[in-house]
């Protein structure tokens, strides 16, 4: 019981105060906000500490924002976690938390956490018996106790209790499924947002040849599984048509929106995707008369087309993939090219699109999500 007293006397003087944790980094950004705010989702009192407050000793930093534990953002992607005893103000737990499973090292510092100041009451009473208590005959059983200890305020400042003794690898592992039940689902899979450039080749003029293509998208994924995407394609050079009356330049530029899911999945590296949707297709023409008989005209027509997506993404950084398209479509109509009223080139109805590239998660770019 009296270490139970140490925990609730150096949290506050109150018993609703929440245990307080410095949280230690190098500078004000994204991920450093991250886990101040999961600290405190899990209940506890987070110090905001500048790196250059940092002290070479953690129990002297401690000391210093009367906390209980350290949490340290040193290298991007990596927490280093150090809980003190109350009574000693000695380290008696360290480790170093990094991302896993799609579970962002932020969330799992703050489970870790939690499950160790609650495992620190029953350690710090087991550590503080006395050494002859060994030797004396073993006291008659005593009934189950039960221990209060507040880890986070509720609107009624009811304590969570659990019975004594309890052992040590069952509690903590009781509380990080408890805190997964209550906060982690709703960042086990963080939003992101995909910028990519590529480039490749097209085809869809009736001759079958292929024109070399520039392609951009743009894909927020609010969930691991599924996105939504807005692309454009950008021929590079135009098809070349020639004939006795003439020459003309054919450009057909794809713009439309699509929904991608991830059918297969290894290790948030690799990923396999499909995806459907729509667009319009827009198919100009450029012309160039052989004789003074014809004029040369400049002519455009837009057309719908029903778009399906194969890609495949391989990430080289966490917040950087490279990726490989193949893109099909099918036009509601074929626009057609005519030198003096005959038919010499179509565009469509089919269209195929090859390309390969990068793209960055614009939320995660260098680090900024833990």
């Amino acid at each position: 019981m009296s270490a139970c007293a140490a925990v609730l006397a150096f949290a506050g003087t109150s018993h609703a105060e929440r245990p307080r944790i410095a949280v230690e980094h190098a500078r004000s950004d994204a991920a450093a906000r991250r886990v101040l705010a999961e600290v405190r989702n899990a209940g506890l009192d987070p110090v905001d500490v500048h790196a250059g407050e940092r002290s070479s000793d953690v129990s002297e930093l401690a000391d210093r924002y009367r906390a209980i534990a350290v949490l340290s953002l040193k290298h991007p992607g990596r927490i280093e976690l150090a809980v003190l005893s109350p009574e000693t103000r000695e380290v008696i737990y360290e480790s170093t938390v990094t991302s896993k499973g799609g579970t962002p090292a932020s969330v799992r510092a703050a489970e870790e956490l939690h499950g160790r100041l609650i495992d620190l009451p029953r350690r710090e009473a087991t550590e503080a018996a006395p050494a002859d208590q060994a030797s004396a005959p073993a006291p008659a059983p005593e009934p189950v106790r039960e221990i209060p200890v507040t880890l986070q305020d509720s609107p009624a400042d009811k304590p969570v209790t659990f019975p004594h003794p309890v052992p040590m690898t069952a509690a903590r592992d009781e509380a990080n499924d408890s805190q997964n039940r209550r906060y982690t689902h709703a960042h086990l899979d963080p939003s992101r947002f995909w910028a990519g450039a590529s480039a490749g080749a097209s085809s869809g003029v009736g001759s079958g040849s292929e024109v070399p293509v520039f392609a951009v998208e743009a894909r927020y994924e609010p969930m691991r599984y599924f996105s939504i995407a807005a692309f454009g394609i950008l021929p590079v050079a135009g098809q070349q048509i020639a004939a006795p009356e003439g020459s003309a330049e054919l450009r057909a530029r794809i713009v439309g929106g699509m929904l991608r899911a991830t059918v297969v999945d290894v290790g948030d590296v690799f990923r396999l995707t499909v995806g459907g949707g729509g667009g319009a297709a827009i198919v100009s023409m450029s012309g160039h008369a052989s004789t003074a008989r014809f004029d040369a005209r400049t002519a455009s027509a837009a057309t719908g087309v029903g778009l399906a997506t194969v890609g495949m993404s391989a990430k080289i950084l966490p917040w950087l993939a490279l990726r490989v398209d193949a893109l099909g479509g099918l036009a509601a109509y074929r626009p057609v090219m005519r030198f003096d009223g005959r038919d010499v080139a179509t565009w469509g109805p089919s269209t195929m699109a090859f390309t390969g590239g990068l793209e960055i998660d614009a939320l995660g770019f260098g680090g900024g999500r833990q």
